[in-house]
């Protein structure tokens, strides 16, 4: 199927709807596999990981906000990889006490000294990062490490009401890590 027919018959809802659906969970379940390896997850996690990221495309799509930029293959591999990082996320019990979650960030200047200043700096941003709320982590950690720009995508992942309230918490959290930098 191509994209354009996977779009028309979600949208169009019915049998259709979950033909469609049928066929990403099909056509993509080699994801789960990856979710298993990359992030580290059980098979039952990764599963759960998949299956919300389908059904996350599928309400994407139904509320008009893919915007086709990328193929559906694309952005169910996105929906996925953070689906992934939640469950990582759900696994610790103690915040964000590892850097091995997340990428590493391509250092722009060689050298072992140049990255072990890095590490040590986002160590230590992490430690102060630990301190503040969850909430204010995953919004930090979505606007400023992810690189989310859409404040309204990043209500919905934490569960703020609108963009202007994830965007006002933005703010406050923000101040509340600097006064945690500056005391330390």
């Amino acid at each position: 199927m191509t994209d354009e027919e996977i779009i028309q018959g979600i949208r169009a809802g019915g049998r259709e709807q979950e033909r469609c659906v049928n066929h990403l969970f099909t056509a993509h379940k080699g994801l789960v596999g990856h979710g298993m390896g990359k992030y580290g997850l059980g098979e039952d996690a990764a599963i759960d990981a998949f299956s919300d990221a389908v059904l996350g495309l599928r309400k994407q799509i139904l509320a008009d906000k893919f915007r086709g930029e990328s193929k559906l293959s694309t952005y169910l591999f996105t929906i996925f990889s953070r689906r992934c990082v939640d469950q990582t996320r759900k696994k610790t019990t103690h915040g964000l006490t590892t850097t091995s979650e997340y990428p590493e960030v391509a250092d722009q200047e060689p050298g072992i000294e140049r990255k072990m200043f890095t590490q040590e700096a986002f160590d230590r941003l992490m430690g102060f990062m630990n301190q503040l709320g969850e909430v204010c982590r995953e919004i930090l950690m979505y606007r400023y490490y992810w690189g989310y720009e859409d404040m309204a995508e990043i209500a919905e992942l934490v569960g703020a009401k609108n963009a202007n309230t994830a965007g006002s918490l933005r703010h406050r959290c923000m101040k509340q890590l600097m006064k945690i930098v500056g005391q330390s």
